[in-house]
């Protein structure tokens, strides 16, 4: 199972833009890295584990791995009886925001569920102040 969306923007991503991802949903936000939530709410909060790699733009216009490590492991988020949107930053992380030219690869695991989750963001400057905001999910 893959889903995906694609937007283009001058003035930052749009909220309103939801990825279905089986048992979660992620969105852009304007400053933050994106957030979760689950497609189906719970009758108690819910702790989702995920693995991050993240690269950034280099002056070589490639993607490279950011000071003091791009792989960050064995994280969690908890998603409250509500089911609001929580971010999924990396605890300690001073690089929390996500910024243009910036990939972000999650690896999200669902408790009791045997499924392993895919997710990538990617905002990549396309010029004259234009941002391509890429969002992918997979099922494994």
């Amino acid at each position: 199972m893959v889903n995906k969306k694609f937007t283009a923007s001058k003035t930052g991503p749009d909220p309103a833009t939801i990825v279905s991802c089986v048992k979660f949903e992620f969105r852009y936000n304007s400053s933050e890295i994106p957030p979760i939530r689950l497609a189906a709410a719970r009758t108690a909060s819910t702790r989702i584990y995920y693995n991050r790699i993240r690269k950034r733009d280099s002056s070589a216009n490639g993607l490279t791995t950011e000071t003091g490590g791009s792989f960050n492991s064995n994280q969690y988020v908890k998603i409250p009886i509500a089911n609001t949107w929580q971010n999924i930053g990396v605890s300690g992380d001073t690089t929390g925001n996500f910024n243009n030219n910036t990939f972000d690869e999650y690896y999200i695991t669902y408790p009791g569920d045997t499924n392993m989750y895919r997710v990538t963001f990617l905002a990549r400057n396309a010029g004259n102040s234009n941002v391509n905001y890429t969002m992918v999910c997979e099922k494994f």
